[in-house]
């Protein structure tokens, strides 16, 4: 990991060089490591950066469209300074109807609260150590949880990061976790 970090800024340093650019959009499988991204932000080699949300393989399919929309069609280009993407929230949300048809089918136990209630219990049920799987409307755009798709856990707890990643998402114990507030 050290080297493809030390790589990502030499890249970023050599197309701020070649380019004289202050802005980088970056995509692709290596535009997912969120490390090696805040050592550029840290260097401050460009003013301002855009990770598109699924910069992996499968993004490919947004930068394809547009593509043609503007390079093919000529589609105009707008600047906008508000977040067209909706923070990556370009997937369908979760109809309450399937929601509760896929917990009867699976025998799961459910109840459903209203949100202030539904916060509490979630703070209590991280306070006692569980790990909760949270889903509320659309989903992202892209491997990563962005809050509308997230299993949570209480980062206190010393032993969370290696329980969640072993017995829930089943990859090693030392892999890192985005926090979020």
């Amino acid at each position: 990991h050290k080297v493809a970090n030390e790589l990502m800024l030499l890249m970023a340093r050599l197309a701020r060089e070649v380019t004289g650019e202050e802005n980088l959009c970056l995509a692709g499988g290596v535009a997912l490591n969120c490390v090696g991204n805040g050592l550029i932000m840290k260097e401050k080699i460009f003013k301002r950066m855009f990770i598109q949300p699924a910069a992996g393989d499968a993004g490919g399919a947004l930068g394809a469209a547009l593509f043609a929309y503007h390079g093919l069609l000529d589609g105009p280009r707008e600047s906008r300074t508000n977040d067209a993407l909706k923070g990556g929230l370009l997937g369908p949300a979760c109809r309450r109807d399937d929601i509760l048809e896929a917990l009867k089918m699976g025998g799961h136990r459910y109840r459903e609260l209203p949100d202030m209630e539904l916060r509490d219990e979630l703070c209590r049920l991280l306070i006692e150590g569980k790990v909760i799987g949270l889903v509320r409307g659309r989903m992202e755009f892209g491997p990563r949880a962005l809050g509308a798709r997230s299993i949570i856990g209480d980062p206190r707890d010393p032993e969370m990061q290696s329980r969640m990643n072993l017995k829930i998402k089943f990859r090693e114990g030392f892999r890192p976790f985005a926090p979020a507030v």
